[in-house]
């Protein structure tokens, strides 16, 4: 191949999980949910290109960046109450960027989503219950990566109650995305 070829097909891992994140960020604005018709195929999509472009290890680094980037979100699906396509997508993202990406990318989605439920949360003046669920949720996290045996959500996260402010995770996760692309292209 030549190195333009070579270009082309490194930079095209990017250019799908921006595309398909945004995507999914509009959608989830709109409707309140990342619909499996868009994660399902970008993550088997991703395997097969992992395949496609570096074999088995190729593959095998593709899986374990699924596992590592999701597993967040998938714990604070389980404990906190978030969303499973928020799950679903980074695991989907992973997939297409492997192991090193994921790991900027986990960080700068969730810097992203810090952000943005504070200045949702300041518009709509729920700023320190919000702050207060943050904290507890990043607890809740550390908790179980920890390896506590016994966890009970009640004792770490205040109740939910019909004034919470929910908030669509799928534009931070966009915006997570680009800034790790725009970090990677630097």
């Amino acid at each position: 191949m030549t190195s333009h070829s070579n270009i082309m097909l490194s930079s095209l891992p990017w250019c799908i999980v921006i595309l398909a994140s945004l995507v999914a960020a509009v959608i989830d604005v709109r409707h309140a949910v990342i619909p499996n018709r868009i994660t399902i195929p970008l993550f088997i999509g991703g395997l097969i290109f992992s395949l496609w472009t570096g074999g088995n290890a190729a593959l095998i680094g593709s899986i374990t960046a699924s596992l590592l980037i999701a597993l967040p979100f998938i714990i604070l699906f389980v404990l906190a109450g978030g969303g499973a396509g928020d799950a679903k997508l980074m695991g989907a993202v992973g997939a297409w960027l492997g192991w090193n990406q994921s790991i900027c990318v986990l960080l700068a989605v969730m810097i992203s989503g810090v952000i943005l439920a504070i200045i949702v949360a300041a518009v709509k003046g729920t700023l320190p219950k919000v702050c207060s669920r943050i904290l507890a949720s990043f607890s809740l996290v550390l908790i179980s990566i920890s390896g506590r045996t016994r966890l009970d959500r009640k004792h770490y996260l205040p109740a939910n109650d019909h004034t919470s402010t929910r908030m669509p995770y799928g534009p931070a996760i966009f915006a997570g995305i680009c800034i790790a692309a725009l970090w990677n292209i630097l």
